[in-house]
C-alpha cells in the first residue's frame, strides 16, 4: 500500500530528508512506537512510503538532516503530517502535506532550559 504527500520547508539549504511512518505517536513523551516504513528523499518535496495494507494507524514523521550529522538532532527542522495519524487499509492514501520547523536546541538561543 502507498502512501503519498509532499515535505515542505521553504529554509532548505541542505541536507537529506528522511519521511517515517510509526505505528504509534511518536511526539508522547515516553511512547517509543516501531517504524513501519521509512523513505529518503534528496530535498523537500514528494515522498513515497510502502506500508502493508491493513496496517491500521500510522503517523508520518519527516526530518531534515540540515547539520549532515547522519542522524535527526533537536536543531534539525522537523514536523509531522497535516493528518496525524491517518489509517492505511486497503486503499492507497495520497495527499499528506509534513511542515517542516526549525526549532532552537534545547537550552539555545532563544530557548528555554529543560
Amino acid at each position: 500500500m502507498t502512501v503519498t504527500g509532499v515535505v515542505e520547508y521553504a529554509a532548505w539549504k541542505q541536507g537529506g530528508v528522511r519521511v517515517d511512518a510509526f505505528d504509534g505517536d511518536h511526539t508522547v513523551h515516553g511512547n517509543r512506537p516501531g517504524v513501519v516504513a521509512s523513505a529518503r528523499i534528496d530535498r523537500p518535496g514528494t515522498f513515497t512510503l510502502t506500508v502493508p495494507a491493513g496496517t491500521g494507524k500510522i503517523y508520518v514523521e519527516a526530518v531534515v538532516d540540515e547539520d549532515l550529522d547522519g542522524r535527526p538532532g533537536p536543531q534539525d527542522p522537523r514536523g509531522t503530517a497535516d493528518r496525524y495519524p491517518v489509517t492505511v487499509k486497503s486503499d492507497a492514501v495520497s495527499g499528506l502535506l509534513v511542515r517542516l520547523v526549525k526549532h532552537d536546541a534545547p537550552g539555545g538561543k532563544g530557548g528555554k532550559d529543560f
